[in-house]
């Protein structure tokens, strides 16, 4: 649903084109533009800006209906349904036959409960654009929401045919048959997804995600992962998930030796501009008043994030051990800064009071740390919370 850039400044250009002239003093529309059609600001501001363009002189009926279009996503967002579904409703009232704001609208009756309304706005939509992904998605979501697990299999099943590399629909259709008949369904749609879409990276997620919550089966974790490498080269699936896979179900040994190999590359690449690593990268800037090496915030950080808190911390009290008591003072403002409760009696030098405060530190950082409770991080897998992983 977001607006490519290109397609976003043609839109903008059109709707300015068809206001008269606004005054110097009036509002900026172009601005108030990439606020409504970009979603920008929040639900308010994008809410304000829309109105504000729909209270225009002579906007064109096309026009109104992408505004009223993008007021009712803010809407949405913001779980305003009632406001969306008029927002739609007006849309619909300009093109009766826009399969996008009846889709749209089916959503929205969906997430306020009515389930009559929205079963009625999917079928409409679908009987729009019978072809679309989007459409068949939601509708088979809807289907499985209401308990129709056969609808929901079929539907889950044509948006593959259509788009083998629609990931989402593939997740549903996973956790649907599991709804049937448990984990062999799982296994055995598992076993025919690598069959049949054997280019396709949701399956070896999904793949990996199954073997790490449920089987326990490391060797396909591992495979799953040199196929994903395979698919997408580069370090997160060569080093990161089987330093993960090892640490979680296989070799504690080997993990260890994959983290090490990782945060090494991570200080020759300055990975500490990937996205999960700048939440804390900024927090730990004061680590070089010591001249340490970088890689130490990569071990620990991995390490915790991982899930195992046991080897982070042998790690920092390798650092502690190394660096005395300049080490002490630069990681308890590093895990003050990060919100952790540090005693005053760990600032004095008591050792047991410090191990309390890291051991706190750093449980929080490995629910904090952006990764998903199955175990994979947002920003290297697809999001999949696979009802299989439910113990």
């Amino acid at each position: 649903m977001h607006i490519r850039l290109a397609a976003l400044a043609i839109v903008i250009t059109t709707l300015l084109l068809s206001f008269n002239s606004p005054s110097k003093s009036g509002p900026n529309y172009t601005q108030q533009a990439q606020s409504c059609l970009g979603n920008k600001g929040g639900m308010a501001h994008v809410v304000t800006a829309c109105t504000t363009l729909m209270n225009g002189v002579d906007v064109s009926p096309e026009n109104r209906n992408k505004l009223l279009r993008s007021r009712g996503w803010a809407y949405y967002s913001g779980k305003q349904y009632d406001k969306a579904i008029l927002d739609y409703t007006s849309a619909l009232a300009l093109f009766p036959n826009d399969p996008q704001s009846t889709l749209w609208r089916a959503n929205a009756y969906d997430a306020a409960g009515d389930v009559q309304s929205a079963e009625t706005a999917y079928e409409k939509a679908l009987s729009l654009a019978p072809s679309s992904t989007e459409a068949l998605f939601h509708k088979a979501q809807f289907d499985r929401d209401q308990g129709n697990t056969s609808a929901a299999i079929q539907g889950m099943e044509w948006v593959l045919e259509l788009d083998p590399s629609y990931g989402r629909a593939g997740t549903v259709l996973i956790n649907t048959h599991y709804d049937v008949n448990g984990h062999d369904a799982v296994e055995q749609f598992l076993a025919q997804a690598e069959q049949r879409w054997p280019d396709q990276t949701w399956v070896y997620s999904a793949r990996l995600i199954y073997d790490l919550n449920v089987t326990g089966d490391h060797e396909s974790a591992l495979t799953a992962s040199a196929t994903l490498a395979r698919l997408e080269p580069g370090e997160n699936y060569d080093l990161f998930m089987p330093a993960m896979i090892h640490l979680k179900i296989g070799d504690e040994d080997k993990g260890i030796e994959f983290v090490n190999e990782y945060a090494d590359y991570a200080v020759q690449r300055d990975l500490a501009e990937l996205a999960f690593y700048k939440r804390w990268y900024r927090k730990t800037s004061n680590w070089y008043a010591l001249g340490q090496d970088e890689e130490w915030l990569h071990r620990y950080t991995l390490l915790a994030a991982f899930g195992r808190p046991d080897l982070a911390m042998s790690v920092l009290q390798g650092f502690l051990e190394e660096t005395g008591e300049n080490g002490r003072y630069i990681l308890i403002l590093v895990m003050r800064r990060f919100g952790t409760s540090v005693p005053r009696e760990a600032d004095a030098g008591s050792v047991e009071h410090l191990n309390a405060a890291i051991a706190d530190y750093l449980g929080q950082f490995e629910k904090q740390s952006g990764f998903m409770a199955n175990g994979l991080p947002e920003e290297v897998a697809p999001v999949m919370t696979l009802t299989t992983g439910a113990q």
